[in-house]
């Protein structure tokens, strides 16, 4: 069932713009000893650019690894589709002020506040065609254009098993967590999460900046949101986590003994094995918990996509809300950074996990972006950040990019190469109470290097450059 550890090899990882960045010896340390599992992986276990080791994490940050027959849920974040998109607006920068930013952050926490009320906002049937029907459910329930699912990673959906229906899936997932699922559906919240509104000052590629309809300064809003109460469970009920509170933990547990109780005593000594002990555990695909573990993150996966879909009406009726009259809006991109897919790899059949990393597709291989797949890569509230597309080169990294620069953003602040630019600022709003601060920026070391380690090592070529003009963490 589960993958040998053997001792002796230290190869297998593939630094990309090794020499470049800094790279810890402990978390590197650490994917060492994955690579050394034999016949575990499919190909080199890939360290991007924003590469650090989270305390309360399992796996380093910006990393990608691709697995031959196991799927191993400590490879990504218990935040199943924890992702993030970009829209367009028919606004140009000449249509802000100071009056309507602090309105349309107003809009956007009345209608998606934190803490969520104790509402439902879908019924128990919803929650499970999210799972089973991804971005394609809440298009249609909030009345979008269909084209927008192009703008949406795999189209937000990846498929079930064939003839997975409702019926299984109220048999598969706990019922506490398909009713909890109904209590929050779009929005932000608070912490690393954020709705940014940015300016395109910039364009590198027009192209592509103009295959997306970006254009120099247009005002377009950056969002980062997790999958939802679904998604979040799902990574929880096959592993045990770090990351987790006294209350949660113990709900978890209760969740879990519930969804993998068994009177065969034999099944339930191996769920308690595999399921119960904070061991990294490569669980075999096609076995019957390989197939359970897979439609756990096939129903996470499309859960957050129809989520994300939910957090983009938010912002599309707030920004028509604050402006006082319709906005227009363009969906340019939506991708996870927490994810497990089955993706080719070397000619043959992978599962690559990505732990806040983002897929970066190059040209010619997906019907919908014959360029290259978009691939956002943020900088900070203080900073640019940038869309780019991937490039040719992109399978050295498993098709994968950083879908960040904070840590080299934070870096070169320590080193006194991007120091500050007071001609820019960023209003800064949060849902704690109702004040804004003004916040200097910083200079774009730290971002620039990460998107050049990229463009030079032919991963990625950048799009367009944007500025954020306000926020709300």
């Amino acid at each position: 069932m589960t993958a040998p550890v053997l001792p002796g090899r230290r190869e297998g990882v593939r630094i990309i713009g090794e020499g470049r960045h800094e790279v810890a010896e402990a978390p590197l340390a650490h994917l060492r000893e994955i690579a050394a599992e034999d016949g575990l992986l499919a190909a080199p276990a890939v360290i991007l650019p924003d590469f650090h080791h989270k305390k309360k994490q399992e796996m380093p940050s910006s990393v990608a690894v691709a697995t031959n027959k196991h799927i191993v849920p400590h490879f990504t974040a218990s935040s199943v589709n924890c992702g993030m998109a970009l829209l367009s607006t028919g606004l140009n920068v000449e249509d802000l002020s100071p009056k309507l930013l602090d309105s349309f952050i107003d809009q956007v926490k009345l209608r998606a506040p934190h803490p969520m009320p104790l509402k439902a906002v879908l019924n128990r049937k919803e929650v499970f065609r999210a799972a089973r029907e991804g971005a394609s459910f809440a298009i249609e329930r909030y009345g979008l254009d269909t084209e927008e699912i192009k703008a949406v990673e795999h189209r937000g959906r990846i498929e079930l098993e064939e003839g997975t229906d409702e019926r299984i899936l109220r048999r598969f997932a706990p019922r506490l967590s398909a009713e909890a699922s109904r209590f929050r559906f779009g929005g932000v919240g608070p912490g690393n999460h954020f709705i940014e509104v940015q300016v395109c000052q910039e364009i590198l590629d027009p192209v592509a900046a103009a295959a997306m309809g970006v254009h120099k300064g247009m005002v377009v809003v950056e969002y980062h949101g997790g999958g939802g109460v679904w998604a979040g469970e799902m990574g929880r009920l096959f592993v045990p986590r770090k990351k987790s509170t006294g209350i949660r933990r113990a709900r978890t547990a209760a969740l879990k003994a519930a969804m993998h109780a068994s009177v065969n005593p034999s099944v339930l000594k191996e769920r308690w094995d595999l399921y119960f002990h904070n061991v990294r555990h490569a669980i075999e695909a096609d076995s019957p918990e390989g197939k359970r573990l897979w439609m756990s993150y096939c129903t996470a996966m499309n859960y957050g996509f129809a989520y994300r879909i939910a957090s983009y009406q938010v912002i599309r009726e707030s920004l028509t809300a604050a402006w006082g009259s319709p906005v227009s809006t363009k969906l340019v991109y939506d991708s996870p950074h927490n994810s497990v897919y089955k993706e080719e790899v070397d000619g043959e059949l992978a599962f690559v996990h990505r732990h806040n990393t983002a897929r970066a597709v190059g040209p010619g291989i997906l019907a919908d972006h014959p360029l290259g797949q978009p691939v956002l890569v943020p900088g900070t509230n203080r900073t640019s950040s940038y869309l780019c597309i991937g490039a040719s080169g992109s399978g050295i990294s498993l098709d994968s990019a950083c879908h960040g620069a904070g840590t080299l953003v934070g870096a070169s602040v320590k080193a006194g190469t991007a120091g500050p630019d007071p001609d820019r600022v960023t209003r800064r709003y949060n849902y704690a109470d109702s004040t804004m601060q003004e916040v200097a920026h910083v200079g774009d070391a730290g971002v620039d290097l990460a998107v050049d380690i990229l463009r030079d090592e032919n991963i990625l070529r950048p799009v367009a450059r944007f500025t954020p003009v306000a926020g709300l963490t």
